[in-house]
């Protein structure tokens, strides 16, 4: 599992790890920018809509321009099974908009889908793949600092509605991305040293309360069960990280009994409201409200699917498919007369898995299912070449799980979360690293050597 850092070797020139040396060697100072470039959209993603869009472009830019020296690099690339899944993904939502109800906004959901381009983006500079991860997790500390700023009312910052501290975008994206801190998080205090563990003791902390203050309990479940298990899990995998583990267990119970205790009204209300209304929409068909939508979204979008389970109803038709529902229509009579006001349009089903199923059906399902185990797979078989490697494995589930309760693929940047994810376990990125190697590869190389 743990492969030492290593020079150029015949098997480096099959997989393209000699093709990346050389364009690093040709062009060092344009390496230097693309991976200064790199760390600034990652730094931008959770943060800013406007600052990712900026950077995208800038190291879109840099990356094409840098093609005369890194296309050779490329070779390597394109051996990684993943990446032929998110061409069929994006070649797939774009062939379903030929059968859409509504391909204007088919076209428009594909939008999202430019971010999958990071891998082929980070590609040439993934020899610093641990300082790249720093920049995203750069940009989630500075999300929570305008979390503070909002709870504080200063520079004219203010809570979102229910007392939500959203950052500068969605608190949904915002949540999602600190899950994916903590468990990048959780393998540096574990496998990391000096800096390194202080730094992501810190970030985890950080990371945690700006989950908390988003109120976004998709989130909060997949916190709740990617972060503990990322613990437990890398304890088990890197015996020389037990004892940190241990520490951090036993810091963990007594920072979330704190945190129960400080938050615990603003949890307790949105647990139980969403209990609430959850059960009212099941039972009773309430979905004028924002627990009890969600479930009557998620019927329509099941209707939608048994209507065309194969190919779907075609990308962008949700909204359309939903309006035309006879329960629609009989929830939003209702909602006049007892919720006036109420919206309850929504353009996604508030589920990744209920929108794929029923606009890309079961071929979308399946690209989109092979994806995400293939993204799996390649976190687990990682090199620990950086502390925060092991934490990609647990990001990519907490990323799963949050999408069960919002369209993460319709968003830049939930969906560039996973296109990042995906950059930074290819199984043939460069081998080189930027940053001092875990602790338990530290060891493991010590004991080869010796």
């Amino acid at each position: 599992m743990m492969i030492a850092t290593r020079g150029p070797s015949v098997h480096d020139v099959n997989t393209g790890f000699a093709a990346l040396e050389a364009a690093r060697r040709r062009d060092p100072i344009g390496h230097e920018i693309h991976t200064v470039l790199a760390g600034l959209y990652l730094f931008s993603l959770p943060l800013t809509t406007a600052g990712s869009s900026v950077t995208f472009i800038l190291l879109l830019i840099v990356s094409i321009v840098r093609l005369r020296h890194t296309a050779p690099a490329y070779a390597g690339l394109f051996r990684c099974g993943v990446l032929w899944l998110v061409l069929a993904w994006t070649a797939w939502h774009a062939a379903s908009m030929a059968w859409s109800a509504d391909p204007a906004q088919g076209c428009d959901e594909l939008r999202a889908a430019r971010v999958l381009a990071t891998p082929w983006m980070l590609w040439p500079v993934l020899d610093r793949a641990g300082v790249l991860i720093l920049s995203a997790i750069g940009g989630v500390l500075a999300a929570n600092l305008v979390q503070a700023g909002q709870w504080l009312e200063v520079f004219g910052l203010s809570p979102a509605e229910n007392n939500r501290l959203r950052g500068l975008i969605h608190p949904t994206q915002t949540g999602a991305w600190c899950v994916a801190a903590m468990c990048w998080s959780v393998s540096g205090v574990l496998l990391g040293r000096g800096w390194i563990r202080i730094l992501s003791l810190a970030t985890l902390l950080s990371a945690g309360a700006g989950l908390i203050a988003t109120g976004s309990r998709g989130p909060w479940l997949a916190g709740a069960a990617s972060v503990p298990l990322a613990i437990a899990v890398i304890a088990i995998r890197r015996p020389p990280a037990r004892p940190a583990a241990l520490v951090l267990i036993a810091a963990g119970l007594a920072g979330g009994l704190g945190a129960a205790w400080f938050a615990r009204g603003f949890v307790e209300r949105r647990i139980d409201t969403a209990i609430t209304e959850l059960r009212a929409g099941w039972s009773e068909e309430i979905y004028w409200t924002d627990g009890g939508l969600r479930i009557g979204l998620w019927r329509w979008a099941w209707d939608g699917f048994t209507g065309s389970p194969l190919v779907g109803q075609g990308a962008g038709s949700f909204e359309t498919i939903a309006r035309e529902n006879p329960g629609f229509a009989a929830a939003r009579e209702k909602a006049a007369k007892i919720a006036s006001g109420f919206c309850m349009s929504r353009g996604h089903a508030h589920s990744d898995y209920f929108q794929v199923l029923c606009n890309l059906g079961i071929i979308g399902a399946l690209i989109g299912g092979a994806l995400v185990v293939a993204l799996l797979r390649n976190a687990w078989r990682d090199r620990l070449d950086h502390p925060f490697a092991d934490g990609n494995f647990f990001a990519a589930i907490g990323w799963s799980i949050g999408a069960a309760f919002d369209c993460y693929h319709l968003s830049g940047h939930t969906f560039g979360l996973l296109g990042a994810l995906i950059a930074f376990t290819l199984p043939q990125r460069s081998a080189r690293s930027s940053l001092p190697p875990s602790s338990s590869h530290a060891r493991s190389r010590s004991r080869r050597s010796g």
